[in-house]
């Protein structure tokens, strides 16, 4: 009896280390580009709704700048994988998903009519 307590002490001793050894090696990776620096804009300023028909180019930015495409990987909801593509004002509204490679992190960013106000 006393040998199977001990076996059994054994067992949950090496059950809780491997449970916790597993947790302590889990951990949060967190995105580079904080919430809200990415955003999804036309290169050029026009009204695309006088002309509602006419592609015009967008890209995914950061900051001032569009997004330099090493380390990003770009997925459009039309399955598109560039960093730019062209649209229609008629074709709004486009989403793009961007996962920073290093991270896995990814930002979902839409552009609709209510960019122009």
């Amino acid at each position: 009896m006393k040998s199977l307590l001990v076996l059994l002490a054994a067992i949950s001793m090496i059950t809780f280390s491997s449970c916790s050894k597993e947790d302590s090696t889990q951990s949060k990776t967190s995105c580079e580009i904080p919430e809200g620096d990415l955003q999804l804009r036309p290169f050029c300023s026009f009204a695309p709704a006088s002309s509602p028909d006419t592609q015009f180019p967008i890209a995914v930015w950061y900051l001032v700048d569009p997004v330099n495409v090493q380390g990003f990987d770009f997925e459009w909801n039309d399955g598109v994988t560039a960093s730019a593509i062209s649209v229609t004002y008629n074709s709004l509204p486009v989403t793009v998903t961007v996962t920073e490679i290093e991270t896995g992190c990814e930002r979902v960013l839409t552009l609709d009519t209510n960019f122009w106000g």
